[in-house]
């Protein structure tokens, strides 16, 4: 029975939903976190922007990687590297991105609110 179980468990494919692939401290080791992740059955990864900085790289990630999907987004903890405008700045990201783009978030303190015209506002 036990071994039923694992080997059931065993073929399951996980999806990192939260993984910060594109931050710096990554890059020069890239291949080997994807390989060591593909064979600990981690298949596929969200990575989420955190901020307008770095909204590229994450959609190049995925551009690069058929198993890497951009989240983009603003985090709480980068606001002071935000202004105001990127929220429209996001919103062009994610018409021009619409089909990689799998996830919008988050934030805490923040949120994105439209008018008829269509403009964003700075909520807080």
């Amino acid at each position: 029975m036990f071994q039923t179980v694992f080997n059931q468990v065993a073929r399951v494919e996980i999806i990192d939903s939260h993984c910060h692939l594109d931050f710096p401290v990554l890059q020069s080791q890239l291949q080997d976190v994807l390989r060591r992740a593909d064979e600990a059955g981690v298949r596929q990864f969200i990575v989420p922007g955190v901020n307008r900085a770095n909204w590229d790289g994450v959609i190049r990630l995925g551009q690069q990687y058929g198993n890497i999907y951009p989240a983009l987004g603003i985090h709480p903890c980068f606001l002071d590297a935000n202004s105001e405008g990127d929220l429209a700045v996001l919103a062009d990201y994610l018409a021009k991105h619409e089909a990689e783009v799998v996830a919008v978030g988050r934030s805490v303190w923040i949120c994105m609110s439209q008018t008829k015209t269509g403009s964003v506002s700075w909520i807080s």
